[in-house]
């Protein structure tokens, strides 16, 4: 560390509340202004000041990786194979991006409501016992665990990271689900 820089840094510390303070009535980034030094050295710096250099620093790259929508066309009779296909087959980079749903044989533009209605028609088909993912425990009726027979859907890994990739997918973007994790690593059947 440079003489200069160190000199600055024990100033900072001994004025640290003020310092603050001018940090958070600054309307230029942290890592852009006159405190760009402050970057490398955080422990200067109140949480709600870090916070708020970690969120432009997000806003930052979020503006330079902003990505093509991805459109979803599938038939309502063939939600979760069709989606499953149409998003399998897509690189993790392509999946953050925003989508958008195209149902087969309707005509509509998604605002946001064919999306949503995709998400619940999927959430639905998820438990769906066809595909044999998910059984209710014994007693509650209401609780989800890992059906012990999945191995019997040939592609049941595969639709579990599909299902793993979607509920990652919707909390990014919404709070209208909340997931619980059970510990199943007890477990021996």
């Amino acid at each position: 560390m440079c003489p200069d820089t160190r000199k600055f840094i024990t100033f900072a510390e001994q004025h640290r509340i003020v310092l603050n303070q001018i940090l958070r009535q600054s309307t230029t980034p942290l890592s852009d202004g006159p405190f760009q030094v402050l970057v490398n050295h955080t422990r200067v710096l109140d949480f709600d000041v870090k916070r708020r250099y970690f969120r432009q620093e997000l806003d930052k790259i979020e503006e330079t990786n902003r990505r093509e929508d991805i459109a979803i066309r599938v038939r309502r009779e063939h939600v979760f194979e069709e989606s499953f296909r149409e998003l399998h087959r897509r690189s993790p980079e392509e999946l953050k991006s925003r989508l958008y749903v195209i149902f087969e044989g309707e005509e509509g533009q998604d605002a946001g409501g064919l999306l949503r209605e995709w998400y619940q028609i999927i959430a639905r088909e998820i438990f769906n016992p066809h595909y044999a993912l998910f059984t209710t425990t014994p007693g509650d009726k209401v609780t989800y665990v890992c059906n012990s027979f999945s191995h019997y859907n040939p592609n049941h890994l595969d639709y579990f990271k599909f299902v793993a990739e979607l509920s990652l997918k919707l909390s990014m973007i919404t709070n209208i689900w909340t997931v619980t994790f059970l510990d199943l690593s007890t477990n021996t059947s």
